[in-house]
């Protein structure tokens, strides 16, 4: 039995930052030379580790060119959504999704925890396969997650998962979980969500298997160097595996899509995130007033310049000093960090924002307002200013 995997695709109609290609034929190719692949060596199954687009819902074109690569494999494709292919990473949302439309027309099969298994069989080798899609809470300890309902006969179960499921442990504060920490029931695990490296790797009597990505969004020098890949998986029977990573060969080089000057720049005026993480995660949150006041000690201490830090680091530092505040006794805080609340806004006034010289603006109470005008009449200003002030 034959069974080509591939994952995060994340197909969209504009580019990423400092890509110099155009993104989305990039993507359409890479997408067509995975089915050429597919029909050339006469898989039996086609995986897909979720993530297909890169938002809920794309357009009529994008959908429609797509869906027209999907049904060229000779074999039907069977994907786990991933978050990027759900609103708010809720399955419920799948039938208004780009990626539940594909399957309303029978383009694709789709593959969730609550809809059971599948059954693969070619040759006498069954494998059963199950699927567990993206949720907030993935990656948060839940060991049911990467276990699945086994057969009492000598079939093979498969979990097709879309998670952060690493063979290391990532950054403290970003949810992920460790293979090595994972006993899963499962025989074979292949995992999506996590775009960089790749592994192949055993551990108690389950084989975990992660390639690259097709899609390269970010302008690391990971993506630079590397070319995204495919797996092409053989099962012959019980422990009888044979994996190979296939580069997609017509994928454009690093050199021809990413400027490496920009990644250079932002790599030296970026703070590496582990050495600022680590410095951070060293202070003491009770000798500064506020959460800002100590992000602004570890920075002066590091000769750090509020323009050189990267806004992912920057996010993740106020967080994890404002959990670690949450753990300081609440007697100690007096009060500080407050519960969550609902605010009501009855009434505002923008004064020299953006396209508003002065505007004064009153709402209905417990009613939907609706803000109208023509375009550039700063509509979306108003929103910026309640998101600025808050």
């Amino acid at each position: 039995m034959k069974i080509l995997f591939f994952t995060d695709s994340h197909i969209k109609g504009y580019a990423p930052a400092k890509r110099e290609d155009v993104y989305y034929n990039s993507l359409l190719d890479k997408l067509t030379w995975i089915k050429d692949f597919a029909n050339e060596n006469n898989v039996d199954y086609v995986l897909h580790g979720g993530d297909l687009f890169d938002t809920a819902k794309v357009s009529n074109k994008i959908f429609g060119e797509v869906a027209t690569i999907l049904l060229g494999f000779d074999k039907k494709v069977n994907i786990v959504p991933g978050n990027h292919d759900l609103y708010g990473r809720n399955l419920e949302t799948l039938e208004h999704t780009s990626l539940g439309n594909l399957y309303s027309a029978d383009v694709v099969n789709i593959l969730y925890k609550d809809k059971g298994k599948i059954a693969l069989e070619k040759d006498g080798v069954k494998v059963n396969l199950t699927g567990q899609e993206y949720y907030d809470g993935i990656d948060t300890g839940v060991n049911a997650d990467y276990t699945v309902d086994r057969e009492d006969d000598d079939s093979i179960e498969l979990l097709l998962i879309h998670s952060m499921l690493l063979d290391k442990d990532f950054f403290p504060g970003v949810p992920h979980t460790n293979l090595y920490n994972l006993k899963s029931n499962a025989d074979l695990v292949l995992s999506g969500h996590y775009h960089a490296d790749r592994y192949m790797i055993e551990n108690n009597d389950t084989l975990f298997i992660k390639p690259r990505s097709v899609a390269r969004i970010e302008a690391s020098e990971h993506n630079y160097e590397h070319l995204p890949e495919v797996v092409l998986l053989e099962i012959n029977g019980k422990d009888d595996y044979k994996a190979e990573f296939h580069e997609i060969s017509n994928a454009l080089p690093g050199n021809e899509i990413f400027n490496i000057e920009s990644i250079q720049e932002e790599k030296d005026n970026s703070i590496h995130l582990d050495q600022f993480k680590a410095s951070v995660e060293e202070v003491d949150v009770m000798d500064n007033e506020s959460v800002f006041e100590t992000l602004k000690q570890v920075m002066d201490e590091m000769g750090i310049e509020d323009e050189n830090i990267n806004d992912d680091v920057y996010d993740y530092s106020v967080k994890l000093l404002t959990d670690a505040e949450k753990e300081v006794a609440e007697d100690e805080l007096d009060g500080f960090i407050k519960s969550k609340e609902l605010v009501t806004i009855d009434s505002m006034v923008i004064k020299n924002f953006q396209s508003h010289k002065y505007s004064e603006i009153n709402f209905l109470d417990k009613s939907l307002n609706s803000i109208t005008g023509s375009s550039d009449s700063g509509k979306t200003s108003i929103l910026r200013a309640i998101g600025w002030v808050l």
